[in-house]
């Protein structure tokens, strides 16, 4: 006696959905009254083989190599005497998406920036683009492209991309160098060298202070200055402001006067 054919069987892709070139195995379930055929759609090698040589259509279990994005159809046909059964599953394998962005070119004090100005390329299975404009207007947008955004001081621009491969994130800097004058007022221009170390002022704050000759090494970056690391003289610092492309910058003469001596 035999019993009605029937076509089952099960894979490792859970849902069936992959990312790029994969490799998946069917598991033949057919009961044992079964003959059993595969049918692989498109029937075309050029996207999918079989991962051995000795593998066919034919075979019980088989393992695929889906080598191009697309949908394909995998489906067994259970058969005999009584009749026939049929189970099919659609497998989708996905182009894997590509994002790039690149920092834009310095600008003095104003930059304007398209995705263009970005190098925005975008490829695969993306479905959705959201950027947010650290300090620029407007602050955000959705989507493969936005109007320009102005940037009147240094920012980010973040881009979130989501995809059924998987979500990303990509940011980068935008600078924004100022030209605006440099007010160094307030600064003591004559300082003992016995004296304790001194915080410079400057307006705009963010730059960088720098000495010339010896003044190189009584001076921080951040604008501590120490006069106990020079002898009597005059000396020069620089407070700096922007960029090569943007320079901007500032001189304070400062005079370290002799300790003088007391006597009794």
């Amino acid at each position: 006696m035999v019993d009605y054919p029937k076509a089952d069987f099960k894979h490792l892709l859970n849902p069936s959905i992959a990312c790029g070139p994969t490799i998946d195995s069917f598991t033949n379930l057919s009961n044992s009254w079964s003959n059993t055929a595969w049918t692989i759609t498109p029937a075309d090698t050029n996207k999918w083989v079989f991962t051995d040589t000795l593998m066919t259509l034919g075979s019980k279990h088989i393992k695929v190599f889906f080598k191009q994005p697309g949908t394909y159809i995998v489906q067994l046909k259970a058969f005999n005497i009584c009749g026939e059964d049929i189970k099919k599953d659609t497998i989708e394998i996905l182009e894997p998406p590509i994002v790039q962005i690149k920092p834009p070119p310095i600008a003095c004090d104003e930059s304007v920036i398209e995705p263009q100005d970005l190098q925005f390329v975008q490829s695969g299975s993306i479905t959705s683009f959201t950027w947010i404009f650290m300090n620029g207007s407007p602050g955000s947008a959705m989507g493969t492209t936005f109007p320009p955004v102005t940037f009147t001081s240094s920012g980010t621009v973040t881009l979130y991309t989501e995809s059924k491969c998987g979500n990303d994130t990509l940011s980068v800097p935008v600078t924004v160098a100022t030209t605006a004058p440099i007010s160094l007022a307030g600064n003591l221009t004559q300082l003992c060298q016995n004296g304790v170390p001194v915080q410079l002022l400057a307006n705009p704050a963010g730059g960088q202070w720098t000495g010339k000759g010896p003044a190189s090494a009584a001076i921080t970056p951040g604008g501590i200055f120490d006069p106990a690391a020079l002898s009597p003289g005059n000396y020069t610092v620089t407070y700096s402001l922007g960029s090569s492309d943007c320079p901007n910058s500032a001189d304070l003469n400062v005079e370290i006067l002799e300790t003088p001596l007391f006597r009794y």
